[in-house]
């Protein structure tokens, strides 16, 4: 069996979704409409959301552990 490593979470999710589509809600969308919406809700994520996430998280969570200065 083949072994697949993706880093990239959108990447992680999408495959997920695409493998188990057939076991319950297909999460990336039935039609290609619905799958360009998905898309693009996606990517409003991507690029509005997970930046300050992620200073927020890098802040709160993981400096705390590595006892680097929060902000």
């Amino acid at each position: 069996m083949r072994k697949f490593h993706y880093l990239e979470s959108r990447a992680i999710i999408r495959y997920f979704a695409e493998k188990y589509k057939d076991q319950g809600t297909d999460l990336l969308g039935k039609t290609i409409e619905e799958r360009g919406l998905v898309e693009q809700w996606l990517e409003v994520e991507a690029h509005n959301f997970h930046p300050p996430i992620n200073n927020l998280v890098i802040n709160v969570l993981f400096a705390p552990l590595t006892g680097a200065p929060s902000d």
